[in-house]
């Protein structure tokens, strides 16, 4: 089995991220909570997206 198949390809993306929470009346920590989850995640697909479009040679690829 090559090297590349047993190790998996890890990829890390950091962006700056700035919260600003504005809450309710009514809104619960726990609401909060899940929609900051939301948004990180919704987030988090956005950049794995670009990133994963970008044409450039981003290696990993050595057999």
């Amino acid at each position: 089995m090559s090297r590349a198949a047993t190790v998996p390809l890890v990829q890390r993306i950091e962006a700056p991220t700035q919260i600003i929470i504005q809450t309710q009346p009514g809104q619960s920590a726990q609401d909060i909570a899940r929609e900051v989850a939301r948004q990180l995640d919704e987030r988090e697909r956005r950049l794995k997206a670009k990133a994963r479009s970008n044409y450039s040679d981003q290696g990993g690829y050595d057999a």
